[in-house]
């Protein structure tokens, strides 16, 4: 470590433009300070500290609360404004923000705070605290070995060798700089190895929505596809909050800061659940919001791949590539606000109004939950068909025909919810009551019930014997339940009113694993999903459907060929 310099108290060369006599010659406590630290505005601007142009009110705002370290009678003391106090910070900005030019400034402005007080760790721990450290680490986790090198430290490096202040006071060496005072900057990644033992004051998570998922990782550790196996977003984000609420309880931070990749990817979460929680501070902004150099009209080439636009410029995201429903406007046209929801809110009990007063023969299928923590099941029915015009090709490889595909339109009568209490599991005979009274006292003519197998082999025998047929069906080993109801709602050919667990919880976090079944991402659930899809597929395959194949074109021109055909 470079010796350290003896700093008068309030020392400092200002740039001419920026220096108030009143500010350097104000008094501060001397025995807490070892000299007056700057305003933020003068740390960024002055050149004997990082020398940098003036930040846009979303950037100032956001180093501002990310670096307020300092106790409230200490911020009376320097006359500084008071801001909410927060534990997180969660960035929602635009891809060339400058959200790790942000993240530098925020490292350097903590490390220039904890060195202008003479005893850093005294401030922060009372002699008699049970609780104590002797070092500080600032760690910014980027995604790769080479963000973190290239897009992070490098240009890091030359803010701090460029600075007469941070060069008198720091060595810089590989992936850290270590400041006076056993101040500690380091630059890290996800594959590297766990950071545990670290004194965590300010923890930095870079681009955090492309970290991977702990679904990821535990593939990539199953089929060892790497030597080195990164750590999740989850398992990095636990890191720092436990780190943080151990060692700094009161002033240590966590700062998330990304542009989304999807919906209810991991930033996006974050900041869903950060603007519930005061102790949480949230920023959203577009490229052009954020950055004061950048302007809409510069994102010309990008709004060519709209979606991508609106994710990584605009923080709109649309579902995820993997995902298994894409198409938001066939999901938005599906469920509609025009039919309402049977199921009370407040008793769970059908609402007297819901009765058949159809012939329509209705089809369901039960979701009992694996983790016993939520059930669900869906009767759907066919109510009318639809006339499809799908292309032939003739022997001749020559596209000259087509068939006119009779297909049904099916519309969901009721999806059912089981929730189980706190600490107790979902009570069977609920759901097998509600499938017996709409059957027997509502009307509702049950021609097939389907279970996912799971533990029903009671209920099924006990519906079977009230004269429902019963039958198991896993809507998980294939897909091809999936693909009936999405070929359905692409189709136009399925309507639902609107369920806020199935469609805000449920149907954003489905995905196509590897081509072979549906499941939902890591905590994700899918009971809801599971009954609608299997009661659709249900409709499709029990009406048999005809299919009306006419055929255009050649010698069979005009002539009808009708199959039968089941999905």
């Amino acid at each position: 470590m470079p010796e350290e310099p003896k700093t008068p108290i309030a020392e400092h060369v200002f740039d001419s433009a920026v220096q108030d006599i009143d500010e350097r010659m104000r008094l501060v406590d001397t025995s807490l300070f070892e000299f007056t630290p700057v305003s933020l505005e003068r740390f960024i601007r002055d050149k004997n500290l990082l020398g940098l142009p003036p930040l846009s009110p979303k950037q100032l705002e956001a180093v501002e609360i990310s670096t307020q370290i300092y106790f409230p009678a200490t911020l009376k003391q320097l006359g500084w404004k008071k801001r909410r106090y927060v534990h997180e910070v969660v960035l929602l900005w635009g891809k060339g923000s400058g959200k790790d030019y942000i993240a530098r400034i925020i490292c350097l402005r903590v490390a220039y705070l904890l060195m202008a007080l003479k005893n850093p760790q005294a401030y922060y721990f009372s002699p008699d605290s049970p609780v104590g450290v002797e070092a500080f680490h600032l760690l910014n986790t980027a995604t790769t070995k080479e963000q973190a090198a290239n897009i992070f430290f490098a240009p890091l490096r030359k803010m701090v060798t460029k600075s007469p202040f941070f060069r008198a006071r720091s060595q810089v060496l590989v992936s850290q700089i270590r400041f006076e005072k056993a101040i500690y900057l380091l630059s890290g990644h996800s594959e590297a190895e766990a950071q545990e033992g670290m004194n965590l004051f300010i923890g930095i998570l870079d681009e955090i929505a492309a970290f991977k998922t702990q679904e990821e990782v535990a593939d990539i550790a199953r089929l060892r596809l790497r030597k080195n196996i990164p750590q999740s977003a989850e398992a990095l984000y636990d890191f720092m909050h436990s780190s943080r609420v151990t060692r700094f309880p009161k002033a240590g931070k966590v700062v998330l800061l990304s542009f989304p990749r999807f919906k209810g990817d991991f930033i996006t979460t974050k900041y869903d659940e950060g603007k519930k929680n005061p102790k949480v501070y949230t920023s959203f902004g577009t490229t052009f919001d954020v950055n004061p150099l950048r302007k809409e009209s510069d994102f010309i080439e990008e709004k060519k791949n709209l979606a991508r636009y609106k994710a990584r410029i605009l923080c709109k995201p649309g579902l995820a590539e993997d995902a298994f429903f894409r198409n938001e406007g066939a999901i938005k046209r599906a469920f509609t606000n025009d039919l309402v929801d049977p199921i009370d809110p407040d008793t769970h009990r059908i609402k007297p109004w819901f009765r058949c007063e159809d012939k329509y023969m209705r089809y369901g299928h039960v979701d009992l939950a694996k983790n016993r923590d939520r059930a669900a099941f869906c009767f759907v029915h066919a109510y009318d068909v639809v006339e499809h015009e799908v292309p032939m090709a003739d022997q001749d490889g020559e596209d000259e025909r087509f068939k006119i595909v009779e297909l049904p339109m099916i519309k969901v009568d009721i999806l059912a919810y089981f929730t189980a209490l706190p600490g107790g599991e979902i009570y069977y005979n609920d759901i097998m009551d509600m499938i017996i009274e709409l059957n027997e006292e509502r009307g509702y003519k049950l021609d097939l019930l389907t279970f996912d197998g799971y533990q029903s082999v009671q209920m099924m025998q006990s519906l079977e014997d009230r004269g429902i047929r019963v039958e198991e069906l896993s809507v998980d080993r294939t897909r091809d339940a999936y693909e009936s109801w999405q070929d359905a709602m692409y189709d136009g050919r399925f309507i639902c009113y609107y369920s806020k667990i199935l469609i805000e919880e449920e149907l954003p976090y489905l995905i196509d694993y590897k081509g072979r079944k549906i499941e939902h991402r890591k905590g994700g659930a899918k009971d809801g999903a599971d009954a609608v899809a299997g009661a659709v597929h249900n409709c499709m395959v029990e009406e048999g459907w005809g299919v009306s194949e006419v055929w255009v074109g050649g010698d069979n021109d005009g002539q009808q060929n009708k199959k039968q055909k089941t999905y």
